[in-house]
C-alpha cells in the first residue's frame, strides 16, 4: 500500500510537469547599421526621380519634431551637422524631440513632393534605433529674408517678426472642418512674407494668432514655390512686443525726446525694441545688439558675402523746435567703410527706404581712433536741418556701409535727443 502511494505521487508530479506549457523565446529583431551616411550625402542621392534604398545605409541624427502637438503625423524631421531632412513613416511614430537615433534606410524611398525632399515608407518600429534621449536641439537663428527653400527641413528661429494684420485675431486653422491654414509672417523691413502653415488636426488649432512682434521657432518646409514654417507648439512663440505699426505689446506713438542705451535689447538680436528699426538695403547684415567692454550697444559689421548697407532708425520723435541730438560711436578694424547719420521729416516709422534723408554733421569715429573707444558726437542742433520752429515728427538714422571683404565694426551707444 505504501509502495502504491509513492507511485501515485510520482505519477501526479510527472503529470503536473507535463502540463507546464513551454514558450519559445521571441526572436530579437536586429536593425543592421550598415554604411553610415550623412544627411547631405543622402540628399545628394536624389536625381530627380524616386528611388528605393536596397542597401543597409544608416543616418545618425537627432530628431527635431514629434507628434505631441498634432501638427506632425506619421513623420519626423531630423538633423545632423550636414543638414536636415523629413522622414515619413507607414504608421504613427513615438520618436521625441531630442532623441538621438540611427535610421536604417533599407526599404525606404527617397522622393520629392511639391519640391519637398523626404524619405518615405519607413517602418516606425523597424527602421529606427534610439541611442540617447533629451539631446539639446538648438535652432539656427536667421532673419526673415534669409529663409529660403534651400533650408528645407531645418529647425530655425526668427526674431523681430509678426503676423500680418489680416491674420491677427484669427485661429491657427479650422478646428471644425479640420482643414489646414496658412498665415503670413512679416517683419518691419519689408521682407517677403513667409507662410506659417498649421494642420487642422493640431491640438492648438483653435488658439488665436498672437498680435505682437517677437520670435518664432519652427521647421522649414516648401510646397512648390511657397516657403513654409511649421511650428512645433505655440509655446515656442514669444510675440508680445511692439508691432511695426505700433500695436501689440506697446505703442510707437511719437516720443518727446529719447535716451537709448540699448540695455533692453538681446545680445545678438536685431535692434528692434522700443520702436527702433534695423535692416539692410544691400547685403544680408544688419545692426544688432553687441557688447563693448561689458555694455550693450548697437553694432554693424561687414563680411565676405558682398557690399553691406545697413540702416538703423530711431523711433519717431515729436519735435518742439529745439531738438538736439548726441550719441557716441566707436570702431574696430575700420577699413573701406563709412558711417553716416541722417534725419528725416517724412519717415513713416516703418519704411525707411522710401523716406527722404538729410545727412547730419556730428563728430564720428575715425580709423585713427583707438579701437572700441567711444567718440562723443557733440551736440547736433536738428533745427538747422528740420527748419527753425519745426514741430512735426522726424527720425534719425544711422547708415553703415562696408565693401566686400570688409570686416569693419561700428558701435553706437547713448543716443540722446533732448528738447
Amino acid at each position: 500500500m505504501k509502495r502504491l502511494s509513492i507511485l501515485l505521487a510520482a505519477g501526479l508530479t510527472l503529470g503536473f510537469m507535463s502540463c507546464e506549457k513551454k514558450y519559445d523565446s521571441p526572436p530579437i529583431r536586429v536593425i543592421p547599421e550598415g554604411t553610415i551616411k550623412t544627411i547631405a550625402e543622402v540628399r545628394a542621392m536624389y536625381s530627380g526621380a524616386d528611388s528605393t534604398f536596397s542597401d543597409d545605409l544608416t543616418i545618425r541624427c537627432v530628431v527635431t519634431t514629434d507628434q505631441t502637438s498634432g501638427n506632425f503625423y506619421k513623420e519626423a524631421y531630423i538633423k545632423d551637422n550636414t543638414g536636415a531632412i523629413k522622414l515619413r513613416f507607414t504608421g504613427s511614430t513615438s520618436l521625441s524631440i531630442g532623441d538621438s537615433i540611427r535610421v536604417q534606410l533599407n526599404g525606404g524611398r527617397l522622393t520629392q513632393y511639391k519640391a519637398m525632399l523626404s524619405i518615405d515608407d519607413l517602418d516606425p518600429d523597424g527602421s529606427t534605433v534610439i541611442l540617447k534621449n533629451n539631446v539639446t536641439v538648438t535652432p539656427t537663428l536667421v532673419t526673415l529674408d534669409q529663409v529660403t527653400g534651400a533650408m528645407q527641413g531645418q529647425l530655425i528661429q526668427i526674431d523681430n517678426v509678426e503676423f500680418s494684420a489680416a491674420d491677427i485675431g484669427t485661429t491657427w486653422a479650422d478646428a471644425i472642418n479640420k482643414t489646414s491654414a496658412n498665415h503670413n509672417l512679416t517683419d518691419c523691413n519689408g521682407s517677403n512674407p513667409v507662410l506659417v502653415r498649421t494642420s487642422g488636426y493640431a491640438n492648438f488649432v483653435g488658439d488665436i494668432i498672437p498680435s505682437g512682434n517677437g520670435s518664432i521657432i519652427g521647421v522649414v518646409a516648401v510646397y512648390n514655390a511657397d516657403i513654409q514654417i511649421l511650428i512645433r507648439t505655440p509655446d515656442e512663440l514669444t510675440m508680445t512686443g511692439t508691432t511695426c505699426a505700433g500695436g501689440g505689446g506697446g505703442s510707437c506713438d511719437p516720443l518727446a525726446g529719447l535716451n537709448e542705451t540699448f540695455t533692453n535689447n538681446t545680445q545678438g538680436a536685431s535692434i528692434m525694441t522700443n520702436c527702433w528699426k534695423a535692416g539692410s538695403l544691400q547685403g544680408s547684415n544688419g545692426w544688432i545688439c553687441g557688447d563693448n567692454s561689458g555694455n550693450l550697444c548697437a553694432t554693424a559689421t561687414g563680411n565676405s558675402s558682398g557690399t553691406q548697407e545697413m540702416w538703423m532708425t530711431t523711433p519717431l520723435i515729436q519735435s518742439n523746435g529745439n531738438d538736439v541730438l548726441s550719441f557716441s560711436s566707436a570702431q574696430q578694424n575700420m577699413q573701406t567703410s563709412t558711417l553716416i547719420v541722417y534725419v528725416s521729416s517724412n519717415y513713416d516709422g516703418s519704411n525707411y527706404s522710401s523716406a527722404t534723408w538729410t545727412a547730419l554733421s556730428p563728430t564720428l569715429v575715425a580709423s585713427t581712433d583707438a579701437a572700441n573707444t567711444y567718440v562723443p558726437s557733440g551736440n547736433v542742433n536738428l533745427s538747422s536741418v528740420l527748419g527753425a520752429g519745426y514741430t512735426g515728427t522726424y527720425a534719425v538714422a544711422f547708415k553703415a556701409s562696408m565693401s566686400n571683404n570688409s570686416y569693419s565694426l561700428f558701435k553706437i551707444d547713448n543716443v540722446v535727443i533732448s528738447q
